[in-house]
C-alpha cells in the first residue's frame, strides 16, 4: 500500500481562528490568524533558474524537516511542524502582510473572488509600487538562523532597493546590506533571487539567471567573469558559467576558479541545477528570444559522463532525488489555441534515471478549456515534490459535469493519485493550498485564507491513475 492523505474537512473562503476546532483529526493548527502574501494565486513557472519563484519561498521548511517560517500580519514567524505556537521573530513593517492585515483590508485578504477581482482591475500593481515585498526567505544549513530580502521603492525615482536581511529563532533581525537596483529601463530592475554566503560576506543578487557578487565588506558589487552561479547547499563552493571561455567551473568561497570542467555552454542565457553531494548538474542553454525552448545535459563532475536531455521551456523545474544523478523534471506542456503557457493547459511530472536508463513519466494531463471559461481563469498553482521525488502533490483539472477549475491531489512515483480530501467544487482551487512537503516527507504544511496547518501523509492507497 501507497499512502494515503488524511481526509481534510472542507474550509470556507472567509475564516476566523475560533474555526481551529474544525481542524479534522490528525492535522495540526500552525497559525489559526494566518495572512497571506499573494497577488492572486501565484504560479509555478516565473523563474528562467529552474528554482521556485521568489514569492513562493515566503513558506519555508527547515533543513531537517522539524520548522517551518513565514510571512504573515507584517511579521516573520518560526514554529514546529508538529505543531505550535508561532514565534514572532521580527517586524516587517509596510510589507503586504500588514497592509492585507490592516483591519479595513484583511476581509479582502480572506477571500478568492474579491481579491483576484482586485488583482485583475490593477490593484496589485500598485500594492507592489508602494508597499516592500518579501522576497527569498531561506534557511541556513545548519537550521537556526534565515535570511530575506526587502523589495521596496528608493528615494531616487524608478528605481528600487533591496536590503538583505538575516533573522535569528532567538528573535530579531539585522541588516547584512542593501543592494540598488536598475531604473525602470534595465532589465535588471530588480533582483529577485538572493544568496547568501555562509561568512556574509558576499551576496549572489540574480535577475534572470544574470548574477551580481555584491561585496557586502567593500558595499559594491565586485567583477565577476561569470554568467551564472549556483552555490552548494552543502559547502561554501558555486559552480559557474565563465564568459569568455563559456566553459563549466568550480569556485571557493572567494569565487576563485579551483577546477575547470570539460563542459562548455554556448549561449549566454544558461542555466544550472546542481546536486546536493555536487557530483552531477543539469546544464541547459536557452535558446535565443523571441523562443522560451533550452537544450541540455546531465553531466557525472567526476567522470565527466553525459547524458542529453529533451529540451523544453526555460520555466521548467528540476530536482535531483539523492539517487546518484536521477532527477524529476516538472513542466508545463504547450498550450493549445486559447489555453494558458502557465501550466494550466497541460502538465508533465518526469523522472530521469541515472546513467541512460528509459525516462519514467510519473503524470501527465492535457486540458482544453470550455467556451466562456477563460473569463472564470486563475493562475496555476504550484506543483510540489518531496525531497526524494517519491510524493508529489499537483493541482489537477476536474472531470465530468463539476464546475471548471482543479483539485489537488497527492501523486505517487508510480503516478498513483488519491484527492486531497474533501473532494469539492465551490473554488476554483479546492480544498486547499500545499506549501511545502515537511518532516523528512512524512506530512504537508498547507494553507486556505486564513490558517496555516500540518497535515500527515499515512499511506496512498493508489486508487486512481492520472497517466494517460
Amino acid at each position: 500500500m501507497l499512502g494515503r492523505l488524511l481526509t481534510i474537512a472542507l474550509i470556507p473562503t472567509l475564516v476566523v481562528a475560533s474555526l481551529a476546532a474544525d481542524l479534522p483529526p490528525g492535522a495540526t493548527l500552525l497559525d489559526g490568524d494566518l495572512v497571506w502574501q499573494t497577488w492572486g494565486e501565484s504560479h509555478s513557472f516565473h523563474s528562467e533558474e529552474g528554482r521556485l519563484p521568489a514569492y513562493e519561498t515566503n513558506c519555508v521548511v527547515s533543513p531537517d524537516g522539524g520548522m517551518v517560517a513565514y510571512v504573515s500580519k507584517g511579521k516573520l514567524w518560526a514554529c514546529k511542524t508538529v505543531g505550535g505556537p508561532s514565534s514572532r521573530l521580527c517586524d516587517l513593517p509596510n510589507t503586504i502582510t500588514e497592509f492585507w492585515a490592516r483591519p479595513e483590508n484583511v476581509a479582502l485578504a480572506r477571500n478568492r473572488e474579491h481579491l483576484r477581482e482586485f488583482v485583475r482591475h490593477g490593484g496589485a500593481r500598485g500594492l507592489r509600487q508602494g508597499l516592500t515585498t518579501v522576497l527569498s526567505l531561506r534557511w541556513n544549513a545548519e537550521g537556526d538562523d534565515l535570511t530575506f530580502t526587502l523589495l521596496s521603492r528608493s528615494e531616487e525615482p524608478n528605481r528600487w532597493t533591496h536590503r538583505v536581511m538575516e533573522a535569528s529563532l532567538a528573535g530579531g533581525a539585522s541588516e547584512i546590506t542593501t543592494i540598488p537596483g536598475g531604473d525602470n529601463d534595465s532589465r535588471a530592475q530588480f533582483f529577485y533571487h538572493f544568496d547568501v554566503t555562509r561568512d556574509r560576506r558576499f551576496v549572489i543578487a540574480s535577475a534572470y539567471g544574470r548574477p551580481l557578487i555584491w561585496n557586502v565588506t567593500q558595499n559594491k558589487p565586485q567583477a565577476t567573469c561569470f554568467d551564472f552561479i549556483t552555490p552548494s547547499r552543502t559547502s561554501e563552493r558555486h559552480l559557474a558559467i565563465e564568459i569568455d571561455s563559456r566553459q563549466l567551473v568550480l569556485t571557493d568561497g572567494q569565487f576563485r576558479i579551483i577546477q575547470r570542467f570539460d563542459v562548455y555552454l554556448d549561449h549566454r542565457r544558461c542555466g544550472l541545477i546542481w546536486s546536493d553531494n555536487e557530483r552531477f548538474a543539469i546544464c541547459r542553454s536557452y535558446v535565443e528570444h523571441p523562443s522560451n525552448d533550452w537544450e541540455g545535459f546531465r553531466v557525472d563532475l567526476k567522470t565527466g559522463e553525459t547524458r542529453q536531455l529533451d529540451g523544453g521551456y526555460v520555466s521548467d523545474r528540476f530536482q535531483f532525488t539523492g539517487r546518484r544523478g536521477e532527477f524529476v523534471r516538472i513542466a508545463i506542456l504547450p498550450a493549445p489555441q486559447g489555453g494558458y503557457w502557465d501550466g494550466g493547459s497541460g502538465m508533465v511530472i518526469e523522472l530521469i534515471p541515472d546513467r541512460d536508463g528509459g525516462i519514467q513519466r510519473v503524470t501527465r494531463f492535457v486540458r482544453r478549456f470550455r467556451p466562456g471559461e477563460n473569463d472564470d481563469y486563475q493562475t496555476y498553482p504550484l506543483t510540489l515534490s518531496n525531497d526524494t521525488g517519491t510524493s508529489f502533490a499537483m493541482a489537477l483539472p476536474r472531470v465530468g459535469n463539476a464546475r471548471t477549475g482543479y483539485h489537488y491531489h497527492l501523486i505517487d512515483q508510480q503516478g498513483h493519485a488519491e484527492p486531497f480530501q474533501p473532494v469539492i467544487d465551490d473554488e476554483y482551487y479546492t480544498p486547499y493550498f500545499p506549501l511545502a512537503f515537511a518532516d523528512r516527507g512524512k506530512s504537508i504544511v498547507a494553507r486556505d485564507q486564513a490558517r496555516l496547518f500540518v497535515i500527515p501523509i499515512e499511506r496512498v492507497d493508489g486508487s486512481e491513475s492520472v497517466n494517460e
